[in-house]
């Protein structure tokens, strides 16, 4: 995400910075303290909410990294953005949906009493969508998670979740039948010679 932003600007694919610290035996002692609070800290290849935390003190960082000292997983971590909620770009082929997932009592908006509701479309995605679609050698299926704040009137994008991204309970079943018919489409490419299907430039 970081080389997209950096090609395109970051004007263009607003990704939040993060800081990447290996955990190995004097990774710990070599860190760079000076940052911001709250900061926020994920463990590994984090998901679901599982492995991320939030330091809101240079006491709260020297705690949780005592805890990550016990492991050999990496971390990074990330300014913790004031945002007044949280939006998906979903991607399945041609097939896009936005909708916004926040929690009325976490502050991870995917975890606790999480809610759903539908997200207009903005034409600043079709950027985000494009570029997406080609890292990897090609994506066909993926989110984009999105903080908005109103205020600023700024979009930081959080992440990108690959074909394990979750669906809005409401359209689920609609989801599913779209993921079948863009695996189909590729697995007749690869064993019945069909005609390749770009999906660059489809929204």
């Amino acid at each position: 995400m970081v080389k997209i932003a950096s090609r395109i600007g970051w004007n263009k694919f607003p990704v939040i910075k993060a800081k990447y610290h290996p955990n190995g035996p004097t990774g710990n002692k070599q860190r760079m303290i000076q940052m911001q609070f709250p900061t926020v800290i994920k463990v590994g290849s984090s998901y679901g909410g599982y492995g991320k935390m939030i330091a809101h003190s240079k006491q709260e960082y020297d705690d949780i990294i005592s805890l990550l000292a016990l492991s050999t997983e990496y971390f990074t971590e990330e300014p913790m953005i004031k945002h007044d909620y949280e939006f998906r770009v979903q991607v399945i082929g041609p097939y896009i949906r936005c909708f916004r997932r926040n929690s009325h009592n976490n502050w991870k908006n995917q975890c606790g009493n999480v809610y759903f509701t539908d997200h207009s479309w903005q034409s600043e995605y079709c950027t985000w969508v494009d570029e997406v679609r080609q890292i990897f050698g090609g994506l066909d299926m993926f989110g984009i998670d999105v903080l908005y704040n109103e205020q600023q009137q700024q979009n930081y994008i959080l992440e990108i979740n690959d074909y394990a991204m979750g669906f809005d309970a409401d359209y689920e079943y609609e989801d599913k039948k779209w993921v079948v018919e863009v695996v189909l489409q590729r697995m007749n490419e690869a064993l019945c010679n069909a005609e390749k299907r770009n999906y660059v430039g489809m929204y």
